[in-house]
């Protein structure tokens, strides 16, 4: 009797496990990753200018909201005393003053990193002009890092020596100002500025008067150039504005009275010159 045996091949496609096949590693070369990293850099280095560009305009925009502020309150000053402008004086130039300077001017101490009035808000407070504003903060520029005694400077902001009538600071052939009924042109008349850290003391920049066709300029005192090479300023008419200069030295200097005969140079003095007073 015969019996149909079946058999299995133990190497039978019908019984063989199925064979997994692994995929490659996929993942970046060395030289791949150099270019990434490169191509990174670039664009950092592309965004980077812009992102300063960027941030400079809007502390630039604060910075004409300060000044403002500052030139309203001068206004409200002067429309409560009979047109009579908040006064300006050098007396604290060295010292920082005393309760009695800062009552009398516009705004007092000096920012000499020395003195304790570099971080004092007390000659800023009492002195003409606080209450109408009552704003600590306007009178540092938002780009403003110097500091004294580890701390911020309170003040960067000064005002022109044109409202500083009794001494003639200017020289005696040019105007000066106590009431703003004798401002022939409010609107081309500045009255607070940003100066430069390195000259800023008392409440006032000093302007060595400079005309057209000079051969060289004096700088007494320098603006900043906080706003990439340029300077807030306010004027008698009340607006404020940002003041490119063409000279980067010139509102960047190290040190008060310097003398150069840059063209550039005179140039931003000629017209920091016109902007302050004119010829009586």
């Amino acid at each position: 009797m015969l019996t149909n045996l079946t058999m299995t091949c133990p190497h039978s496609p019908q019984t063989a496990a199925p064979r997994v096949r692994r995929q490659p590693t996929v993942g970046f070369t060395l030289i791949e990753l150099l270019v990434v990293i490169a191509i990174i850099a670039i664009l950092a280095g592309m965004l980077l200018p812009a992102l300063s560009k960027a941030k400079a305009k809007a502390l630039g925009s604060k910075c004409m909201v300060n000044t403002k502020q500052l030139a309203m309150a001068w206004l409200m000053y002067a429309d409560d005393h009979d047109a009579r402008v908040a006064a300006v004086t050098i007396t604290d130039w060295n010292s920082g003053g005393n309760a009695g300077t800062w009552a009398a001017q516009w705004c007092g101490g000096t920012m000499i990193p020395a003195r304790t009035t570099a971080t004092n808000p007390v000659p800023i407070t009492t002195a003409q002009l606080f209450p109408y504003i009552k704003n600590l903060a306007i009178y540092r520029c938002p780009s403003d890092r110097s500091v004294a005694f580890g701390e911020p400077r309170v003040r960067s902001v000064a005002a022109s020596q044109a409202f500083y009538a009794s001494a003639q600071p200017l020289g005696a052939t040019y105007q000066h100002f106590t009431r703003t009924t004798q401002l022939g042109k409010p609107s081309d008349t500045w009255v607070f500025l940003d100066e430069n850290p390195n000259t800023i003391n008392d409440a006032s920049l000093g302007v060595s008067m400079t005309v057209s066709g000079a051969t060289s300029a004096t700088v007494i005192d320098s603006p900043a150039g906080y706003h990439l090479n340029a300077t807030g300023f306010s004027f008698a008419d009340g607006h404020s504005e940002i003041h490119r200069w063409q000279s980067r030295e010139f509102c960047n200097l190290l040190s008060a009275n310097y003398t150069s005969s840059d063209p550039s140079f005179i140039a931003d003095s000629i017209w920091l010159s016109s902007m302050t007073s004119q010829l009586k």
